[in-house]
């Protein structure tokens, strides 16, 4: 939610980035060679956050690590690669002032360059790429990996229209098929695009259809080629507290099912949606001025789950890989805590990350 505030912001100060025609396809990119620990300690007034996680297994997944300037800026992102659980990790692409990004992306206070990554296999991935915006709309695209992160090419530029930017890209299972969601369009609706062919062109934009009006997505997430699953506030995304209700598709996206999101005490905000099949998933509920909070889906019903130090109330962001084994990258201060469970949330231990 945070994030998209920042987006929100950046974007309707107006005309502040070049339009999008002179982004072509580069060439791919390969990075400096790093050790296993690469980071340098942060500097005076500099910061870390995770912008992605994303796991293919209980051991093996990719996370993006982003070192910020004191007001606000990245100043480097890097793709960070484990194959044991994050005893080690590998830093496999690197983009700052010296490496840039495959595309020519202007540098914007509080947003990431890459904000998401969905990875098929152990060599098969992808990424969205922020290409900047102005006046209320934002262009993103979509990049592509085929070695594991090593080496991106930019596949296709996708523009969201409306400030709240993307809130989901997901590719499931082997395939080409992956999905893409528009949090809102100008606040109005939810939208999804669609690929059957790794990214290179995308479908249409489609209205998600909900039972009231003024939806906003809050976060997406396919499971599988047909389950799919998105979080949407019915009265907009500018309510104090939205009424909150959980889509569901069984057939790749061509038609939603809504049922109203009601547990007791469940948070004003769903920062985040990850679920591993049709009958099991886990949200990340927030609540202004309150700690963030975790909740398991299982055949409909919803329960609170202990949640790793929770005096945060940052919204994390969340990567179930099995219906026990979860990843939670929390903001603590200057740095930020990876953390793991193996037995569906009711134990926590912090994973070892080059920026914590």
């Amino acid at each position: 939610m945070l994030k998209r505030v920042a987006l929100a912001a950046a974007l309707m100060a107006g005309g502040i980035f070049a339009t999008y025609s002179h982004i072509q396809k580069p060439a791919s990119f390969s990075p400096q060679k790093d050790a296993a620990h690469p980071a340098s300690p942060l500097l005076k007034g500099e910061s870390a956050t995770i912008a992605a996680v994303d796991f293919i297994s209980p051991a093996d997944g990719w996370v993006v690590g982003v070192t910020v300037a004191k007001t606000g800026l990245w100043l480097s992102e890097t793709i960070y690669h484990t194959v044991n659980g994050g005893k080690s990790w590998t830093a496999v692409a690197t983009w700052d002032k010296t490496h840039p990004m495959p595309s020519p992306t202007p540098a914007v206070t509080g947003i990431a360059a890459i904000s998401q990554l969905s990875f098929q296999n152990a060599r098969l991935g992808h990424a969205l790429l922020f290409l900047g915006g102005g006046a209320g709309q934002a262009g993103y695209g979509v990049l592509s990996t085929a070695d594991g992160g090593a080496k991106w090419r930019l596949e296709t530029q996708k523009t969201l229209i409306g400030s709240d930017g993307p809130v989901g890209l997901n590719f499931p299972g082997q395939g080409e098929t992956g999905w893409l969601a528009n949090g809102s369009f100008a606040g109005a609706y939810a939208l999804v695009a669609r690929t059957n062919d790794n990214g290179t062109s995308w479908s249409t934009w489609s209205q998600v259809p909900t039972p009231e009006p003024s939806p906003a997505a809050l976060s997406m997430h396919f499971s599988s080629r047909t389950s799919g699953f998105m979080v949407v506030g019915t009265n907009g995304y500018q309510k104090a507290r939205p009424s909150l209700r959980l889509l569901t598709t069984t057939d790749g996206g061509g038609l939603w099912r809504s049922r109203v999101m009601s547990a007791k005490g469940l948070s004003e905000w769903i920062a985040g949606v990850s679920f591993v099949n049709p009958r099991t998933g886990w949200v990340v509920g927030v609540s202004a001025n309150h700690p963030y909070r975790l909740y398991h889906w299982s055949h409909g019903v919803w329960k609170s789950l202990p949640t790793p130090d929770a005096s945060q109330k940052s919204s994390p962001t969340l990567d179930l890989v099995t219906a026990k084994v979860a990843y939670v990258a929390q903001q603590q201060s200057s740095r930020v805590t990876l953390w793991k469970t193996v037995n569906g949330g009711k134990d926590w231990a912090k994973v070892s990350f080059p920026l914590s």
